[in-house]
């Protein structure tokens, strides 16, 4: 009955911990479904290997973020810088354009942003406070006076009006022909994608459309609830299929069926729809329990495992690098190294530059041609058109360059020394001669250096976006290294390289977000989510089994094992995100088995504590208390439980105390049978002899009984009795019997004390009222010993059992036992040097 009730309170503290762990399991996996990701999951980010880069891929940089500005922010453009670079990227053969920044002019309708009159009117506006306090300044030092500050007054008016009119014409020409401009230049190159959510739709006074114009498409980046960026979705989808969360039931065709739907309805991020047109198939699809989007063309087919919500869990780049990037100013450069070109190849026309050339290979000529070519191609855009601009391109810089490695500067030059040569040139024609010569010699010079530099130009950006997407946005700004950081600002030095695995990367602008959905598209590198069904099975198995393990451990192991296995756990997993593309989430699986485990732990210590109050009330007479707490700590024996041991049993005897018993005061016999009885367990609980009761003048110790096994078995530093040894051993409960008797015969007060001592094997077992007592054959024998002592004049009487297990004690024998069974023992009489 005992075991089964111990067993029934292990039954217990495991259904609690299992009832723990199943609430704690579907609240983790309901709160972190999706995934949720957080700062572990950063964390975990910087620690992987880099993505790999596809190198069909470059960034366009308008302008600067800070970490404080809103992506959206960024430099604006105007109109014809944005038309110079789309043909200076159909130039270098670039595959397409994503634009992603506000263009000057270009907005929606014909009103303007904020941030565009800003950009607008900055110049003017700066110019008149300038003027402004120009006319302060000057009344301030007393250069203007009085009189004439209603003059200047006048002539600041005018010029504001002036600035005024200049404006409006600008903005007027502008839209008149840099808007025309940067749409015939976009149809003429053809892969241009503009998204809505960034107001750079143009004003057309054409039916023109860019490359899916009719289509939805956005590009603002999308971070998660925490403001941190991880995720993309390459669909938004509608309400009604958004993420597969009501996609037609557990019916995966009639779910594939109407999340197609929901895509053709969705809102495109701008990058996938510049990329879709590389797939034959581009389409999200259900698979199981999982959304994918497959992705299909010659070279094969690719699945990236999206998110609940439809998301791609996209991998930055740490520190803003990878990507192939050119700044917007190389464009603006580029096209000013042509124009000054073209200056110098003009200026060399009239002087006679080219006479050593055919008139057809004229740089200057070839320019025009390809001018107007372009002009054309501008005008009625097609393929034919562009192919002519193009070649035109190459043999207009072709001819420049065999005009530099032909004969026209030797000659030239050769020519102008024959003539200084001649010795009747006047001074003056001589001087001219000298000139004209330098001016040549200066002006193939100058030509080199503008063809190096227009020609290093457009090799850095032929460099980075010939066959490349390229996407045109501001970035994020250049920022110190994080030991540099103001994240970090204030920690001492020697804590900062603990502390910047902990501080979080700057999220992307929207032109780098873009180029990392890109990238991910084209390389099909993605982190791929553990479908939340199998996160629960996971989180759910794993803390089984820990419970499982723990159901019968101490409470101290129940919570040190506990924490390690968790630990590991967490460990484990977290190390198959590094290594791996899975993501499966610790925190479920750790708060799953955490919950478990701590409240395994606390049903533990109540258990404990309340074994601990049983085993106190049990034992706490018949121990010392360094024996009852070590009784306590191993749990046994419990109370009730009856179990059998070869023990020794001392009953010691004080007749005085009955026979002197004052019977008119009872009050002071209690308190002198009280005081015997202390006296008598005090001295051999100190070695461990257990209180098995107490009768009149006679109190009962044992050795060897369970209880002081089990101690003596959970410290290392004592030797368990030895019970199965034939004859005179000093490690038996007898011998520990007889020298605890012996030590307290040498130390004893005053009186008559008797001692009875017989071993053997006995039944020990705590029960009320009686408390925990031993029966056999040693007890009795003892304690008729105990009683027959003073007849045979002995102080201590020991069995011929007890005989066989000392040694190194003087002993007679007395006399013989006899049973009522008829079993007969010697008795003998110890010798302990006083007179009995």
């Amino acid at each position: 009955m005992i075991v089964s009730i111990f067993r029934q309170k292990y039954k217990l503290r495991f259904l609690v911990s299992l009832i723990a762990m199943i609430g704690s399991l579907f609240l983790s996996n309901y709160l972190f479904r999706g995934p949720r990701l957080g700062f572990f999951y950063d964390f975990l980010m910087k620690y992987r290997r880099g993505p790999p880069v596809s190198p069909e891929l470059a960034l366009i940089e308008t302008g600067f973020n800070s970490e404080n500005q809103s992506t959206a922010a960024g430099q604006l453009i105007d109109p014809l810088t944005a038309g110079q670079v789309i043909l200076a990227l159909a130039e270098t053969d670039a595959s397409g354009l994503i634009i992603q920044t506000p263009i000057l002019g270009a907005s929606l309708g014909s009103a303007r942003t904020e941030e565009e009159l800003r950009t607008g009117f900055y110049e003017e506006f700066a110019l008149l406070e300038q003027n402004i306090r120009n006319l302060f300044q000057g009344i301030r030092v007393g250069s203007i006076t009085p009189g004439e500050s209603e003059q200047y007054v006048a002539d600041l008016i005018l010029l504001a009006e002036m600035g005024k009119e200049r404006l409006v014409s600008s903005f007027l020409s502008q839209d008149e022909s840099g808007t025309a401009f940067m749409e015939r230049a976009i149809e003429a190159f053809g892969n241009v994608w503009q998204s809505e959510d960034i107001r750079v739709s143009l004003i057309r006074r054409q039916n023109v459309s860019a490359p899916g114009e009719n289509s939805r498409r956005y590009s603002r980046l999308r971070p998660d609830p925490d403001g941190v960026f991880r995720r993309i979705a390459p669909i938004l989808f509608p309400p009604s299929g958004r993420g597969g969360e009501e996609t037609g039931g557990g019916d995966p065709a009639e779910a594939a069926a109407v999340l197609r739907a929901a895509a053709a309805d969705g809102i495109e991020h701008i990058a996938y729809a510049a990329l879709k047109s590389r797939f034959n198939r581009a389409e999200p699809e259900i698979s199981g329990s999982r959304l994918r989007l497959r992705l299909t063309n010659s070279a094969g087919e690719e699945l990236i495992t999206l998110d609940r919500g439809g998301n791609i869990l996209v991998e930055g780049f740490r520190g803003g690098t990878g990507f192939k990037r050119v700044p917007l100013p190389v464009f603006l450069e580029y096209e000013r190294a042509e124009q000054e070109l073209f200056a110098l190849l003009q200026e060399a026309e009239p002087l006679g530059y080219f006479a050593y050339i055919e008139p057809e290979e004229y740089p200057a000529i070839l320019y025009r041609y390809c001018r107007n070519l372009r002009d054309e191609m501008l005008e009625k855009p097609d393929a034919e058109r562009k192919s002519r601009w193009l070649n035109s391109r190459r043999e207009y810089m072709k001819s420049i360059e065999n005009y530099l490695d032909g004969i026209s500067e030797t000659s030239l030059v050769t020519g102008y020394e024959k003539l200084i040569a001649q010795e009747h040139l006047a001074e003056a024609e001589l001087g001219r001669l000298v000139a004209l010569r330098d001016k040549a010699i200066v002006f193939f010079m100058n030509l080199r250096d503008k063809y190096e530099e227009f020609s290093s130009l457009r090799k850095e950006i032929s460099t980075a976006a010939a066959g490349s997407l390229c996407i045109m946005g501001p970035v994020s700004a250049p920022r110190p290294v994080l030991e540099n950081s103001n994240a970090v600002q204030g920690i001492p030095p020697s804590l900062k390289k603990f502390a910047i695995p902990f501080i979080r990367e700057p999220n992307p602008t929207d032109a780098e977000a873009s180029a990392i959905l890109a990238n991910s598209i084209l390389t099909g590198r993605a982190v791929v989510p553990l479908a939340d069904l199998y996160l629960f099975l996971w989180s759910g198995g794993i803390a089984f089994a820990i419970l499982f393990l723990l159901r019968k451990t101490r409470p101290a192991f129940t919570l040190a094992a506990g924490i390690v296995l968790i630990l590991l756990e967490a460990l484990v997993f977290s190390l198959g995100f590094v290594f791996t593309d899975y993501w499966i989430d610790p925190l479920p699986p750790v708060l799953t088995a955490g919950a478990g485990v701590f409240a395994s732990f606390f049903m533990a210590i109540r258990i404990k504590n309340r074994e601990s109050k049983q085993f106190r009330l049990a034992y706490g007479p018949s121990l010392a208390r360094p024996y009852l707490r070590q009784v306590i700590r191993v749990g046994h024996p419990r109370p009730g439980e009856l179990l059998k041991a070869k023990a020794a049993v001392i009953t010691v005897r004080q007749p005085s105390l009955l026979s002197g018993e004052n019977r008119e005061n009872p009050g002071e016999g209690a308190a002198l049978l009280r005081n015997f009885r202390q006296t008598v367990f005090r001295h051999f609980a100190r070695f461990g002899g257990v209180f098995t009761g107490a009768e009149g003048d006679l109190v009962m110790i044992a050795f060897g009984s369970p209880l002081e096994r089990a101690c003596l078995n959970s410290v290392r530093s004592e030797v368990p009795y030895e019970d199965e040894i034939n004859a005179h051993s000093n490690n038996s409960p007898a011998s520990k019997a007889v020298g605890a008797t012996m030590d307290f015969i040498s130390h004893a007060p005053q009186g008559d004390w008797y001692f009875g001592i017989d071993t053997g094997e006995c039944a020990f077992v705590w029960g009320e009222p009686g408390g925990y007592s031993a029966f056999g054959s040693p007890p009795a024998r003892s304690k008729v010993l105990a009683g027959i002592a003073p007849r045979y004049k002995a102080r201590i009487l020991v069995t011929s059992a007890v005989i066989e297990k000392i040694d190194g004690v003087i002993s007679q024998k007395l006399d013989i036992l006899k049973e009522k069974s008829g079993k007969q023992e010697a008795f003998y009489k110890l010798i302990t040097g006083k007179k009995a």
